[in-house]
Order: structure tokens, then C-alpha cells, then sequence
């Protein structure tokens, strides 16, 4: 029998809020309409985290147990150890009680799961739909960790919300089978321990390719490439708002719009490293090409698991987000195998003292670079214990948290520790690892009087009132009034006189100004009457609207109005004469 249709389900129309289609939904993975609240297979009460965690669900707990609960969910084993090691409670829950063994459920890394196994979690605690982990394991198609579960015990007669036991959560055959052999063993007379061969892998279990994000350049609105002031404005923008910065520098042509030039722009003297590190750690699509792009000028050539994270710290501080680290040590290991090719030419030795295998030999020696990820942050982990913790560790641990990294042989992981144990390295510490209380530190506010990023560079600037021919989306849709600035040829929009970063900007290149009687009218310069006919309903003003992840949107608007009211105490004849002396082709200033 097929599944009824929304409108045989609901009594709203046909179309519903989500055009009549089936999604999955975000919470349950159960298929599901949308605000018509009908369900294809049931209908749902309670919310299903289904092993997930979100935000706000994990905003009471202290920064240590929110990494432990993230960690679970990935299958970086090494990393759980240490943050078990630095004081996370492996009991752990978020406010929807799910737990670090829901979360590995969910994600299906076997390695964790037996990890948190070790401090022997109840595998009968449900979630707040009445979920255990062997309920999600079985939903999410995770038959080597349902096999697990089985075998140390876990329940099989609890029950959801809606009266379901794991057995009947089954999507496929292997798991069901898994299910219906450890009954029969149940209800059979024999004494020997059950066991089931799991002939497929999970599908996260698998080792994933290579990443090669997609990047598509945009024609900027401007060329200030080489420009030393706007170059400073920049700078500027990027230190207080990273995303901010990287989208003006794009969109004002100040670099080549590719992801290497930009990181390039980013390695000047007077960039702040700190920012460096926390935006290139962001999850944004945008960081993820950075990402590789940065690390991509690194001389890792021949280096050793230490020696490359030395090479990384030229360019950037560690964030105080240990999930950001390991976004950042992910894209250093890509970068430093896929530059270790086999048909590299012969290793050339460098000059230092660090005694560890490097280079083609420690490639043959990990297996992947998933490993060589995994190594990064546990050296990082290894040196803040050692030294800013002062704590005492034996060469034997070090090597037993490593233990699922079994293609790592002993050698390499003696000399690394013995490498860490014998130099402290600032650039190493990780500022999450290193505050007692484990909280961020709040930035303090901006109070400045004026555009801290115009700062010394001329410039007129004033509350002004932007009117636009199609209407603009700058700012708060409510508010039309924004704090205008000019300067360098660019006309930048501002949500208030201390702004960090501009909300949009637009070019003055080409652009023509004049005085309507109320307001001044922006629009392209037209040569003669017969021009101003030919282009007459042609979108000539270009703005660029500038956005937090780096990204920037191309607006296109027939003409633009700055209006200059009686409680503004603004010249118009002064902001005319700015809009003329600017409206001048940047390359030659």
C-alpha cells in the first residue's frame, strides 16, 4: 500500500509550507511533511534527537563535556581519550539526555563506542524520547556497533515513546539479521559466547576521499589591488570581523579572487594571528578552501609530525575551539600528505634538532591521513599536559591512547613523545586547554566614536537615510537609516558609527551625483541624453553586500538615494563634493 498523500493526511493544501514534499526530518529521521504535521510512516509526539546534539541543548554543560559529546560523534578515539584525561565526565549528557554512546551510535565510529564502553555507561539510560543507544545504533543501520551493544549487554526489551524496541528500528537486512541470531542464541541451550561475522562495513567506517572543495571567483566591483590604504582598511576589517574582512577584500579586487591569493593576504605582518586561526577553523564553505589554501604555503616538505605543526604556527595561533583545532590540523594533514607524493624527488635533510621519523618514511608508516590528523592533535593535547600542566606521563600511555591507530608503529610515537617531553613550544599551546575555568573570553565592545577600521584615512561620514531603485535589503529591513561613509572611492554602509566591519559597499568609479532639491541621487554617468535613453532601466549602481562567512552578494540597483534631513545637521553641497573628487577610476590615484 503506498503512503497517502499530504493532502489525504491533512487538511491544509496541497501545497503545504514545503511545496507538498517529503524531507527528512532534521531531528527524528523519520520522513515527514512540513507544518501540516503529517507523517508518511507515523505520527510523531516527541521529538527524536536520534544520538544528535545541538547548540542549545549543550549550553549548560562546562566547554570539556561539550567537546567530549562533539568528539564522540567523530572518529577521532585519540582525542576522547585526552579530554576523558584532562576531566571530562564520560557521563555526560546534553538537556535531551543523550549521551557520548547515543552520540557514537549515531555516528557509528566503533572505536569510541569501545572507548566509552571502558567506563561502563548504563546502556538501558534512554534519551527524552525514549531512545537508548541500542535504539539508534539500529535506526542509523550501525550493525558492527548493534553487535557491540549485544554483546556487553544492552537491553533488549526497552522500549520508545511510541512503544518501538531496538529490533523493530531495523533499515537493513544486516542489522536485522544481527538482531534475530543474537535471539536465537538467547533462547538456544548453548554456553559458548554469541557471535555474528558483519560482512559489510559501516558506511562511515570506510576511508573517505580526499576532499577537493569547489570554489567559484567573483568579478569584483572594484580593482584596489596594490592600493596600500585600502589594503590598511582591510587589515582592519579583518582583525575585528574575519568573515567581514575576507568578503571586502574579495569584493573591493584588493586580491585575485582565488582562495591561495587570499591566504596570502592573510600572512601580512600586521594581520592578527589569532584571528587567522579562529576563522580559518569555522565550518563556513569558504573556510574549508581557506583552509587548504593556507596550509598549502607551508614548507612541509620531509617534515615530521612536529616539525609540521612548527610550519603551521607561522602563520596562524591555535582558537580557543578544540573543534576548530581539529578543522585546522584536518586540513594540515591533507596538505602534508598529498605533498609527500611517492615520486617526490630523494629527501633533502633540514637543519634542526627534532629527533622524529619524517617525511616518505613516516607516510609509509600511518597508513592515511586521517592518522597523521589524529597525531596533530594529540601532540598538542601531549604538550599543553606535560607542560603547562605540569602533569607526569609515561612513554606506555601515550602509546595506549593511540591504540585504534593501528597502523602507527611504537617507534614513531616514542619519538614524537620524547620530542614534546624535551621542548616546550609556545606556539603550541591551545588557549581551550589552557583557561582553568575552560569558558571563552568574551571580546570586549567597541567604543569608538567613529569607524575603527577608517581610522586615520580620510573620509566624511554621517547618519544618513538609503532609499534604492529596486528596494535594498542593507541592514535592518525596519531601519532605512544607516551611517554612511566615503572614502577611497568606495561608499560603505555601516549599521552604526563604531562598526567593525561594513555591511555593504559600492563602488564610485563611473558613478554620477546630483541634487534633486530633497536628496542625492546616485547613478551612472551618462555622456548625452541618447546614452541616458540607451541605458535607461539597466541596473548601472553595483553594491557589494557583505556577509559574515566570507562571502559577499553582487546587488544591482538603477539608482540610489542619500537623503540628508534638517535633523542631521549634514551639508548636502559637502557630501556632492566627496561623491564628485571620488567618483574617479581607482588606478589612478
Amino acid at each position: 500500500m503506498g503512503a497517502a498523500s499530504c493532502t489525504e493526511k491533512c487538511s491544509w493544501s496541497p501545497s503545504c509550507d514545503r511545496d507538498g514534499g517529503v524531507y527528512l526530518d532534521f531531528v527524528t529521521a523519520i520522513p515527514s511533511h512540513g507544518s501540516c504535521g503529517a507523517f508518511d510512516e507515523e505520527l510523531i509526539e516527541v521529538e527524536c534527537p536520534a544520538g544528535a546534539t545541538f547548540p542549545e541543548t549543550v549550553q549548560n554543560l562546562n566547554a570539556l563535556d561539550r567537546h567530549f559529546l562533539h568528539f564522540c560523534g567523530s572518529s577521532n578515539v585519540v582525542v576522547v581519550r585526552w579530554l576523558l584525561h584532562f576531566g571530562a565526565s564520560p557521563f555526560a549528557h546534553d538537556s535531551n539526555n543523550t549521551t557520548g554512546v547515543h552520540v557514537a551510535c549515531r555516528a557509528g565510529s566503533a572505536g569510541v563506542l569501545q572507548e566509552l564502553l571502558r567506563h561502563r555507561p548504563s546502556l538501558d539510560r534512554a534519551d527524552v524520547a525514549g531512545w537508548t543507544p541500542l535504539h539508534v545504533a539500529a535506526r542509523m543501520s550501525r550493525c558492527s556497533l548493534v553487535v557491540i551493544l549485544l554483546k556487553v549487554g544492552a537491553p533488549l526489551g526497552s522500549r520508545n515513546s511510541h512503544g518501538e524496541l531496538p529490533s523493530e528500528m531495523c533499515l537493513d537486512e544486516a542489522t536485522h539479521m544481527a538482531f534475530s541470531s543474537y535471539q536465537e542464541h538467547l533462547f538456544s541451550s548453548s554456553r559458548s559466547p554469541w557471535s555474528f561475522q558483519v560482512d559489510r562495513p559501516d558506511a562511515e567506517d570506510a576511508e573517505a576521499p580526499l576532499p577537493t572543495p569547489f570554489f567559484t571567483p567573483q568579478h569584483p566591483i572594484a580593482s584596489f589591488r596594490g592600493h596600500k590604504d585600502a589594503s590598511q582598511i582591510g587589515v582592519r576589517i579583518f582583525n575585528a570581523q574575519p568573515g567581514y574582512g575576507i568578503a571586502f577584500i574579495r569584493a573591493v579586487g584588493l586580491v585575485h579572487d582565488y582562495p591561495r591569493s587570499a591566504s596570502k593576504f592573510l600572512l601580512q605582518e600586521t594581520v592578527d594571528r589569532k584571528a587567522v586561526g579562529n576563522f580559518l577553523g569555522e565550518t563556513f564553505a569558504m573556510c574549508d578552501t581557506l583552509r587548504l589554501a593556507f596550509f598549502s604555503r607551508c614548507d612541509l616538505w620531509n617534515t615530521g609530525v612536529v616539525s609540521a605543526l612548527l610550519q603551521a604556527c607561522h602563520g596562524l595561533e591555535w582558537p580557543d575551539d578544540l573543534q576548530k583545532v581539529n578543522r585546522l590540523v584536518h586540513a594540515l594533514a591533507i596538505n602534508w600528505w598529498t605533498c609527500h607524493e611517492e615520486f617526490a624527488d630523494e629527501e633533502v635533510l633540514q637543519p634542526d634538532d627534532l629527533d622524529e621519523i619524517r617525511g616518505l618514511e613516516l607516510k609509509s608508516k600511518l597508513g592515511n591521513a586521517e592518522n597523521l590528523s589524529f597525531l596533530f592533535l594529540s601532540c598538542l593535547c601531549l604538550h599543553h599536559y606535560l607542560h603547562e600542566c605540569a602533569g607526569r606521563m609515561e612513554p606506555e600511555i601515550w602509546r595506549k591512547f593511540h591504540e585504534s591507530i593501528e597502523t602507527v608503529p611504537p617507534v614513531v610515537l616514542h619519538k614524537i613523545f620524547a620530542v614534546i617531553r624535551r621542548h616546550w613550544i609556545p606556539q603550541f599551546s591551545i588557549p581551550f586547554l589552557s583557561s582553568k575555568n575552560f569558558k571563552r573570553c568574551e571580546p570586549l565592545p567597541v567604543r569608538s566614536s567613529s569607524l575603527p577600521w577608517l581610522h586615520g584615512i580620510p573620509a566624511i561620514q554621517g547618519w544618513l537615510s538609503v532609499e534604492s531603485t529596486p528596494p535594498h535589503d542593507i541592514g535592518y529591513r525596519s531601519k532605512r537609516e544607516l551611517w554612511i561613509s566615503i572614502s577611497l572611492g568606495l561608499l560603505c554602509f555601516s549599521l552604526s558609527p563604531s562598526s567593525a566591519a561594513p555591511e555593504a559597499c559600492l563602488a564610485l568609479t563611473g558613478l554620477q551625483s546630483h541634487w534633486d532639491g530633497e536628496r542625492v541621487v546616485l547613478q551612472k554617468h551618462s555622456g548625452s541624453r541618447s546614452d541616458a535613453a540607451a541605458t535607461a532601466g539597466k541596473a548601472d549602481v553595483m553594491l557589494a553586500h557583505l556577509k559574515a562567512d566570507g562571502s559577499w552578494k553582487e546587488c544591482q540597483f538603477q539608482k540610489m538615494e542619500l537623503s540628508i534631513g534638517p535633523s542631521s545637521q549634514e551639508d548636502p553641497q559637502k557630501w556632492l563634493q566627496w561623491l564628485a573628487d571620488s567618483a574617479i577610476d581607482i588606478n589612478s590615484v
